[in-house]
């Protein structure tokens, strides 16, 4: 299931004649496709059964009505689907995909009945009455064919590992499916040769080892390498890949317990239909011929323009922010604590910048400079902004710009893209170089934008336009200590966008980022929710509200909400 789908498995239609039956189905496919349903974001629902009755619809318009009411009678029926009393439900949800992939695998791996109804519409590849490692095979390959991969498989394996069910998923992997989960995780081969020290005690019910005694870093790929070694060296590459998402936890929870229900405010012990902890998106209500139909556009009606809010109506003053990091839940994974429901955020247009970052070259910059991915300067440059901008500690947004604590040894130069030069520069004037014979910086004329830094041999890509620029003046005469490089790739990333932003949409980086809104975050999925009326046409028309989906350089896939009150979640 897409993001963007909305599926019924079994359509049970009753006319006088067959073009009757022809012209309600056309009709139920556009209500499908427009109808306002709770499934927005990344919140998976699913509906049993659900009666329409005698269709006097002579539109499609009046149809989705129809479907909206509907769906509203269950809403107070809807659990989440690891509860134990969900299969019972005539509808249940769950957070996203690996909110549910991770659900079943618990229940497996416990040895607990999966014979609810709606087990094989949440994870199609798993098949009813398979054996334990057959099962878990499935569920983690199903995984990694979503797109969203590279951050769920590796949370799945943490939660499954910190669960104590390190060996039962060692024996369902088979040795072929080692390369098959490294590409889908977005690792390497190298990735099985790292040490797997740090992750060893996790992994010795595995081994049969001691947590004393350490794995031996060997090549696995190398002839006669025993399969068994590359299965536990692909779980370490994924439980290391894991360990900047959340911290690992040993917690021997069981599935249908640490997912408490969600309860709507005012309604003691009714489910939030549209919890911040349900998120992916597609209704599936169940028939045998499959008819998918795309969601309408979450913002059709963002063309609306509305004034934005006064440039400093909701950052609060800079304070101290948070560097704890949160453990990642054993059934059901959190890498981002997002409590019971869509948490407000006063910088909730933040995450707008990724669209600029792209626009400037950002991803095809970091394919060719990939020694920069761990150092993450798309995030350090959001945290950078955000507090120059004083965005409060407890904000919502600051969890998600979490940085590893040590990324390792700072690369030896920076190239910005080409474009930069051409079309963001400022000043008048020849570019302004600064450095020695150990290293070197190169500006743009007005002495602030980083067009290129480097240690030991200058780059060839700076040559030619180092080769014309000005000397800086003392005292910035020196160039860069290795400690400054992210911090000053970080300045630079920021200050080409505000530059492009400036130009290109005419408006400032305080009012992009400081407008109010609401935050749901998943380790796979974030969701940002803002009012109908806060729809801009500036940002519409330059693309930066529309729904960028997965992000690699983000390690999430993120989607804008534009929502009446009424449709809040």
């Amino acid at each position: 299931m897409g993001l963007d789908e909305r599926i019924v498995r079994r359509l049970r239609l009753r006319a006088a004649n067959e073009a009757d039956v022809l012209r309600a189905t056309t009709l139920f496919e556009d209500a499908l496709r427009t109808a306002s349903l709770p499934d927005a974001g990344a919140r998976w629902v699913f509906v049993r059964r659900l009666a329409l009755g005698r269709i006097e619809a002579a539109s499609s318009q009046a149809l989705a009505l129809l479907l909206e009411r509907g769906i509203e009678t269950l809403r107070g029926s809807c659990l989440h689907g690891g509860e134990a009393t969900a299969r019972d439900m005539p509808a249940v949800w769950f957070r996203d995909a690996l909110d549910a992939h991770l659900q079943l695998a618990l229940r497996i791996a416990h040895n607990l009945p999966t014979d609810a109804w709606y087990w094989p519409l949440a994870v199609p590849d798993w098949r009813p009455g398979s054996a334990t490692p057959q099962a878990l095979r499935n569920i983690a390959l199903s995984l990694g064919r979503r797109a969203e991969a590279p951050s769920a498989l590796p949370a799945w394996t943490a939660a499954l590992v910190a669960a104590g069910h390190a060996a039962q998923l060692h024996a369902s992997l088979r040795s072929a499916d080692v390369p098959v989960l490294l590409r889908a995780a977005g690792l390497s081969e190298g990735a099985l040769v790292a040490t797997v020290d740090d992750v060893a005690d996790l992994l010795s019910g595995v081994t049969g080892a001691s947590p004393a005694s350490r794995l031996r870093a060997t090549d696995a790929s190398r002839p006669g390498a025993d399969a068994a070694d590359s299965r536990v060296r692909l779980l370490a590459a994924l439980l290391q890949r894991a360990r900047p998402l959340a911290g690992l936890a040993r917690n021997s929870s069981r599935p249908g317990v640490a997912q408490p229900s969600r309860t709507e405010p005012g309604r003691p012990g009714m489910p939030e239909f549209a919890s911040a902890s349900a998120q992916a998106a597609p209704v599936s209500l169940v028939r045998t011929k499959a008819l998918r139909t795309p969601r309408k556009p979450e913002a059709d009606a963002a063309t609306t323009p509305a004034n934005p809010p006064a440039a400093n109506s909701v950052c609060r003053p800079a304070r101290a922010r948070r560097t704890q990091s949160t453990p990642l839940s054993t059934t059901c994974p959190d890498a981002v604590p997002v409590g019971a429901g869509a948490r407000p955020s006063a910088a909730a247009g933040l995450l707008f910048l990724i669209g600029i970052f792209i626009r400037l070259g950002y991803t095809a910059w970091l394919e060719a400079q990939p020694e920069w991915a761990p150092f993450d300067p798309l995030r350090r440059s959001l945290a950078l902004a955000a507090r120059r901008l004083g965005v409060a500690e407890d904000d919502p947004v600051w969890p998600l710009l979490d940085l590893p604590a040590r990324p390792g040894r700072v690369p030896a130069c920076f190239v910005a893209p080409a474009a930069w030069q051409r079309g963001l520069g400022t000043g008048s004037g020849p570019l302004l170089r600064a450095g020695t014979a150990r290293g070197g910086t190169l500006y743009d004329a007005s002495g602030r934008l980083l067009l290129g830094a480097w240690r030991g041999e200058m780059p060839i890509a700076l040559r030619p336009p180092i080769a014309d620029a000005q000397a800086f003046p003392p005292p910035r005469s020196r160039g860069p200590r290795a400690d400054e490089f992210p911090d000053l790739l970080a300045q630079a990333w920021l200050i080409a966008a505000r530059r492009w932003l400036r130009r290109n949409v005419g408006i400032g980086l305080t009012e992009l980022v400081c407008r109010p809104g609401s935050l749901l975050a998943t380790p796979t999925h974030v969701d940002l929710v803002f009012d109908l009326n806060q729809a801009d046409l500036r940002l519409r028309r330059n693309g930066l509200d529309l729904d960028p989906g997965w992000l690699p350089c983000f390690g999430r896939v993120i989607a804008f909400h534009y929502l009446r009150p009424e449709e809040r979640w």
